[in-house]
């Protein structure tokens, strides 16, 4: 486990828009086989390719991962000045001891460029076991934290051994902290990786329905310095059509957690009662070439108030493994300061899902 705890380290820049980065099965990397048939007294030959995908608890040489992710971006302090990328080009290579990882990125509302190259040796992280808040004897991610001269990185990746209770191989989710040294920015990421299904071997008829376990950020502000954030689960139901390559679906939130508390250990004590469900609808969703984006929105009735949550975003996602069996989707939203009517200065959401 802390072998791809280290490794997911070097992702705090991956910021890729439908899978940037290449490699594994996403390569069309398969192999190729001519079967003969006999037709009519005459020979024909069928050609018929199969694929072959890693996974993503293996020991690699230089393996290029699959990835894509959203990244979000605040002033020291947590202070409100936000921003947030959607589009960037990642390399993230995975070696025995160390994984390297070149990403550029372009901030959406600044337009400025953003770019990293960590390298990551298995040394000088400090790992905690997070455990479930519904079975305290249940381990369902890590967190590791490594100092480098001018950044803390912190990392949060789920369990690979829980994953594969869920049928889940190919692919795993991360959430990554860049604090940069004085703290006068931190950038967090989300981060979908794995080998993702080659071109070939996509469905291209019918549907496919993704159950997704969700966890996000949810960070609201009382004023330009003063905010709270919280970890927020729930799930997630992705429709994908292959015929006509569309997506649809939605997200709702359900549990609510102090962030910092619960990446301490992910104990019950973390827990936040009282806050109302938070649904979020995907519409527009278009795959190409086994990534797919969508545009979110949420719109609701705050049951405290009465006033209206209303905002909007973007998700980007993958398929991965065999025949898009199993698929990772990153996500954000923020306050439609046009048509929000809260009592909140500004309120956004970061997260991700994973699932088959």
């Amino acid at each position: 486990m802390i072998r791809i705890i280290i490794a997911l380290l070097t992702t705090i820049g991956m910021v890729a828009c439908g899978g940037g980065g290449g490699g594994g099965g996403g390569g069309g990397g398969g192999s190729s086989t001519n079967n003969p048939t006999q037709t009519g007294g005459s020979s024909t030959t069928t050609a018929t390719t199969t694929y072959s995908y890693d996974r993503v608890n293996g020991t690699f040489t230089n393996k290029l991962w699959d990835s894509v992710s959203v990244g979000r971006f605040i002033d020291s302090d947590q202070e409100y000045l936000v921003d947030y990328s959607i589009d960037s080009e990642v390399a993230l290579t995975e070696s025995t001891n160390a994984i390297d990882v070149d990403i550029t990125a372009t901030k959406i509302g600044e337009g400025t460029n953003v770019s990293y190259d960590w390298p990551v040796t298995n040394e000088n992280t400090v790992v905690t076991q997070l455990y479930s808040t519904d079975d305290p004897n249940l381990v369902i991610a890590q967190s590791g934290v490594q100092n480098f001269a001018n950044a803390d990185i912190g990392i949060l990746t789920y369990d690979l051994d829980y994953l594969a209770g869920k049928n889940i191989s190919y692919s795993d989710l991360a959430f990554v902290d860049v604090l940069f040294s004085p703290g006068t920015r931190l950038d967090s990421f989300a981060v979908g990786y794995g080998d993702a299904t080659a071109a070939g071997d996509l469905p291209t008829t019918g549907t496919k329905v993704y159950d997704l376990e969700i966890n996000m950020l949810l960070e609201i502000w009382t004023d330009s310095q003063t905010s709270v954030r919280r970890l927020s689960e729930g799930t997630a139901r992705l429709t994908a059509n292959f015929g006509s390559n569309t997506l649809s679906g939605s997200i709702e939130i359900t549990d609510y957690f102090d962030w910092d508390l619960w990446r301490q250990g992910g104990a019950d004590i973390s827990r936040i009662v009282g806050v109302d469900p938070l649904n979020i609808s995907i519409s527009n969703g278009s795959i190409t070439s086994g990534n797919y984006s969508a545009s979110l929105s949420i719109d609701q009735t705050d049951s405290d108030d009465g006033s209206q949550i209303v905002g909007t975003g973007t998700m980007l996602g993958s398929f991965f493994g065999p025949d898009a069996d199993e698929t990772v989707a990153t996500f954000l939203t923020y306050k439609d300061d046009s048509n929000d009517s809260t009592v909140y200065y500004y309120w956004d959401t970061f997260g991700g899902g994973i699932g088959n």
